[in-house]
Formats: structure tokens, C-alpha cells, sequence
């Protein structure tokens, strides 16, 4: 399955590289302050961040964790269209937030250099995958994200031994979320190839 996770608040750090659906919605700004230490910069308050390239405006900024718009049952996609909250669609972003989240768990610990890269790109993708849940008919994953993971899983596995029995979950702190992480992203999968079955969606977003 693809990746990313559209965040709905400030998101607290600046996202690299390529524009998110998202930005479509807003204009260029390219004003950001410097992270304490360096770094991933923050955004200024009322600013947000999708996508990888810069830092974007809030269209209104919040003030309360809740809004009491939601209180009839629906939420508000990025074009402005309401849907239900118990909608596929909704699921669907809601479970690659998820995973983008476990991801982050992962990333917290000590691991490979190579892998980390790796994550972190998955967690970038799984930004522009909530971008295209977020805003339908937008298409923001392609055919070259889905070799570049398939790339990287087979330069993993070149050195591995044949995986002769299944592995029970753990071993270590960073493996046992790495397994959290799989299965959320299995869950994940499904809830969009649910959604693309039912809607027109981006091929790639379903790989």
C-alpha cells in the first residue's frame, strides 16, 4: 500500500520536497523561523504545513481544540465538501494518520541509518496520500513512489537469509513497533482499497 497522512492542525515542523494538494488551496508563503538548535524549522503561529516543499497559511486560525462544527455528525473535506464522519473516505484518511503516527514511533528509537531515510520519505508519502483522500479527484503518488519503496524493501532483503518460518512480533523495543506499524499499515491498506472500489481514486495510492 502507498503512503501519507494529511494532518488537520498546525503541524509543527516544516515538511521537505514536493508541493501536497493541499498548497493548491492557499498562497506561497515562504516566511519560517529557525528550530531552537537548528534543523526542521517551525511555523509561524497560525501557519500549517503540508507537503514537502514549504510552509502555508491556516485559511482561519485556531484558537480552541474544538469547533463544535462537527457536533451534526459530518467534517470537512479540503474542497470544503461536509462527509460523513463514519464515511469510508474519513476512515481511510483517519488510518493513515495512524500509521504515519507508529512510523513516528519507530523513528523515535535507534535504528539503521538507511532505514530511517527510508521512513522518513514513507512518512512524507503518507502526507501526499492524505492530501489525495482529502481532496478527491487530486492526485499527488505515482508510479516512481512505488518503485522507489520496491527499490529500497529489495536492497533490505538482498543480504537477508530465506525466510524459512513466520517471526513472532518483538525482539526488540523498535521492532516490536516496526510490527505495530505493519499491521496498522495492513489495516490501512484495506480501508483504502475499500474506498478506491467505491470511489474513483489514484492507482498508486492503492499499491
Amino acid at each position: 500500500m502507498a503512503r501519507s497522512a494529511l494532518r488537520s492542525l498546525r503541524c509543527g515542523v516544516r515538511v521537505r520536497g514536493r508541493r501536497s494538494a493541499k498548497q493548491l488551496l492557499v498562497p506561497k508563503l515562504s516566511t519560517a523561523r529557525p528550530r531552537p538548535g537548528g534543523g526542521r524549522q517551525l511555523p509561524l503561529p497560525g501557519m500549517s504545513c503540508f507537503g514537502r516543499e514549504r510552509l502555508v497559511p491556516m485559511g482561519k486560525r485556531l484558537t480552541k481544540i474544538y469547533t463544535r462544527t462537527g457536533d451534526d455528525g459530518t467534517t470537512g473535506l479540503g474542497d470544503g465538501t461536509r462527509v460523513a464522519k463514519d464515511g469510508l473516505r474519513i476512515a481511510a484518511i483517519g488510518a493513515v494518520d495512524e500509521l504515519n503516527s507508529f512510523i513516528g514511533r519507530v523513528l523515535a528509537q535507534e535504528i539503521p541509518p538507511a532505514v530511517r531515510t527510508c521512513l522518513e520519505n514513507v512518512q512524507h508519502d503518507l502526507f501526499d496520500l492524505g492530501a489525495e483522500l482529502c481532496l478527491p479527484g487530486v492526485s499527488k503518488l505515482g508510479d516512481a513512489h512505488v518503485a522507489r519503496l520496491e527499490r529500497e524493501l529489495d536492497a533490505f532483503n538482498r543480504d537477508l537469509p530465506g525466510l524459512k518460518e513466520f517471526i513472532l512480533p518483538g525482539g526488540s523495543l523498535a521492532g516490536a513497533d516496526a510490527h505495530i506499524a505493519r499491521t496498522v499499515c495492513r489495516n490501512a491498506e484495506r480501508i483504502v482499497v475499500a474506498l478506491c472500489k467505491a470511489e474513483p481514486g489514484g492507482d498508486a495510492a492503492r499499491r
